[in-house]
């Protein structure tokens, strides 16, 4: 993350992990301060933020899809998991757990699946998109603004069957 807190006009650089549990559904591993920062605060329904190691967010579609509530425990990646709050929808993924808890269940200390960069101005998007796809050690990474990451949602949906099977 360092090396991307350098690049020009960048203001805040995050990663997570992204872990499938099953069909299309995946655990998403974040920093929960860098997160908010980067998205705006999560609206809780239910509980609240992580407590312990082993907490898990879920949004509203996952608990009344699981039938799941904060307090609850469940059970993913042959690990038992407290939900510590329910959230409303809408931050690109379903369940979030500590960066670094999910890292070492799945055995990838150090490594990000995705990586998130907030601008000093949004106008400069296509400028830092061009200057990091340039650049030669990152040759090979897929480099998208979000709104070109987003776009790829409904290739995703038409993939999956339809947004009830996400």
């Amino acid at each position: 993350l360092r090396y991307f807190r350098q690049v020009p006009h960048v203001r805040i650089a995050t990663g997570t992990v992204v872990q499938p549990i099953g069909g299309v559904s995946t655990i998403t591993g974040i920093d929960y301060d860098e997160f908010v920062a980067m998205s705006g605060p999560f609206r809780f329904l239910e509980g609240g933020p992580f407590q312990g190691d082993d907490d898990v967010i879920v949004d509203q579609y996952y608990a009344e899809q699981n039938r799941v509530r904060a307090g609850d425990t469940i059970t993913l990646l042959n690990h038992k998991w407290r939900v510590c709050g329910v959230v409303e929808p809408g931050k690109l993924a379903r369940l979030f757990a500590r960066l670094h808890r999910l890292q070492q269940l799945t055995g990838s200390e150090g490594k990000l699946s995705q990586l998130f960069l907030k601008l000093d101005d949004p106008a400069r998007t296509q400028e830092v998109v061009r200057y990091l796809k340039n650049q030669p050690e990152l040759a090979g990474y897929m480099i998208y603004s979000i709104e070109e990451f987003l776009s790829l949602r409904p290739i995703a949906l038409a993939f999956a069957g339809g947004p009830e099977r996400i």
